[in-house]
């Protein structure tokens, strides 16, 4: 769902915001907003891939089979111990 949402495209949207801010400021690889940016970009890549993860472990019908076990050997447990 948020495969588009990649590290240089949300590098180059950080990138094209600070320009319209400010035309004047140095955006190659190595400037001072580069460098700021840059670290920022991967952890908001990292972000959507994690979202990516929540979104598709939380319907039945996406999610992975280690997950589904999990779920319901929990939710036995929790009944075991009420009754």
């Amino acid at each position: 769902m948020y495969e588009a949402q990649t590290y240089e495209a949300i590098l180059s949207r950080m990138l094209q915001k600070a320009l319209s801010i400010n035309g004047n400021l140095d955006i190659r690889e190595g400037s001072l907003v580069w460098c700021g940016d840059a670290p920022a970009a991967v952890e908001l890549q990292n972000l959507y891939i994690a979202l990516d993860t929540v979104l598709n472990e939380t319907f039945a019908d996406t999610a992975t089979r280690p997950y589904l076990i999990s779920v319901s050997y929990t939710h036995l447990r929790a009944h075991e111990t009420s009754a």
